[in-house]
């Protein structure tokens, strides 16, 4: 935390401009310049307060840069010269020395997709249940530096990173940046990039709700259609039912009906021939009507429907047959009552 008269100006966080996640020491040898020792190293820090803002840069020195121990529990400055106690003993080093601040080129060195190694691709077309991810990089530092890296998804922010790990990525397109940090705190302007797309699951596609709703339909209707033919198929039946039954019932009438009907038909006949003075030619009339009246009931027995003139000539004889029984009927009874009055 950076304070001026007991007011807070500023924060620098440790981790991304300072290697470094613990501040072990801290010494101040003229205005303008603070010395760090962390966990990592020591960090010469170079600040200005302006009337608006407080800008500092930062030179980073490391174990690749000759300090024998990481951690730095104390430092002091005497007559120019740094002394560092490390874990490893003590370092010294002038206090003006300048180390060389270059861009550091990041590079993707591996690529897991689920747990599982693949080669190396600037992009990566994936199903939608291949999305856990993992992405391994270094950086390249001809000075013996040992940068941090930090990364960002699309145009979020950037985060820091050692290894990058990404988990049940949803469906979309992930353009991951990588870059190093410099000796001095501040982005190299170099930077790895890998895109992955994450293609959709089947149910997250338009075409796939609009076939579903389509099949539901098509079921419905085909469920519809199914009863309304078995609905029609019953009826028909049931129509072709009630026909056959009265057709076996009108069948079972006429059989009923044909002893009766011929027995009245021959005395009939019979009377002709003995009521009427042996009247051959009136009994041979009436046996022509009778045979046609017998035929016509016999044919409309086996068929349901006829035709209207059938119908009509079939009363005809009926009729005729009828007023004729009915006269030889008559004579019958009143002769039988003559009979009786003699």
């Amino acid at each position: 935390m950076v304070l001026h008269q007991n007011e807070l100006i500023a924060k620098i966080k440790l981790g991304r401009e300072i290697p470094g996640n613990l501040c072990k020491s801290f010494y101040c040898d003229r205005k303008g310049t603070v010395w760090l020792g962390t966990n990592k190293g020591i960090n010469r820090i170079e600040y200005a307060k302006g009337p608006s803002e407080f800008c500092y840069t930062n030179t980073f020195f490391g174990v690749a840069d000759g300090l024998i121990g990481e951690q730095v529990n104390a430092i002091t400055v005497y007559q120019d010269t740094v002394y560092a106690a490390t874990v490893n003993g003590i370092s010294y080093f002038p206090a003006s020395l300048s180390l060389p601040v270059k861009d550091i080129q990041t590079i993707i060195t591996g690529i897991q997709i689920n747990n599982l190694k693949t080669n190396l691709s600037p992009k990566y077309t994936l199903p939608y249940y291949k999305n856990d991810i993992t992405i391994f990089f270094t950086g390249i530092d001809l000075t013996g530096y040992q940068p941090y890296f930090e990364y960002k998804i699309n145009n979020s922010s950037w985060v820091p990173a050692e290894k990058i790990e990404l988990k049940r990525l949803a469906s979309g397109t992930y353009e991951i940046r990588i870059r190093a940090i410099r000796r001095d705190g501040t982005p190299s302007e170099q930077y790895a990039k890998v895109v992955f797309v994450i293609k959709k699951p089947i149910w997250e596609k338009k075409w796939f709700w609009i076939a579903l709703a389509a099949l539901f339909f098509g079921l419905i209707l085909y469920y519809l259609q199914k009863r309304n033919k078995a609905q029609q198929e019953a009826a028909v039946q049931k129509a072709l039912t009630e026909k056959k039954l009265a057709e076996l019932e009108m069948q079972a009438l006429m059989a009923q009906m044909n002893p009766h009907f011929i027995l009245n038909c021959l005395n009939s006949i019979k009377g002709f021939i003995f009521i009427y003075e042996k009247n051959f030619e009136q009994a041979n009339k009436y046996l022509d009507t009778f045979s046609e009246l017998l035929r016509s009931t016999l044919l409309h027995t086996e068929t349901t429907w006829i035709t209207v003139s059938e119908e009509k000539q079939y009363l005809k004889n009926t009729l005729s047959w009828k007023s004729c029984a009915s006269v030889i009927n008559l004579t019958i009874i009143l002769r039988r009552k003559e009979k009786l009055k003699n």
